[in-house]
């Protein structure tokens, strides 16, 4: 797994599955306590995202509506949806943040963990 961004609000990582990626993003919702929200990629997913994000401006949503991503110029804002909890969590990605995530969503399958 390859850590991406830490905030206030939690720490995003992206590991890899056979099926495709999967988002973690371990997130400080009260005193001493931690939420986790897992959101799988499809390969096929990865494919989509990366062509609509190819626009200046985008906009692109997950089947079950549990990541939402919204570009603007070199920066991402995603909106993660846990399905078990009632749990919606927004992230604003850096420019530097941003390509960080996308070189390990487009990495191809054992190149990430190869990179480590």
């Amino acid at each position: 797994m390859k850590e991406i961004v830490r905030t206030e609000t939690g720490t995003l990582w992206v590991g890899e599955e056979n099926r495709g990626k999967t988002l973690i993003l371990m997130a400080d919702t009260e005193e001493d306590t931690m939420d986790v929200i897992h959101i799988g990629i499809s390969w096929d997913s990865l494919k989509k995202l990366k062509q609509r994000s190819a626009r200046k401006f985008f906009e692109w949503e997950i089947k079950d509506g549990s990541l939402k991503v919204h570009g603007r110029n070199d920066k991402w804002k995603l909106t993660l949806k846990s399905l078990q909890l009632p749990i919606s969590i927004d992230l604003m990605l850096s420019v530097d943040e941003t390509k960080r995530l996308q070189e390990a969503l487009w990495s191809t399958p054992g190149e990430a963990e190869a990179s480590q």
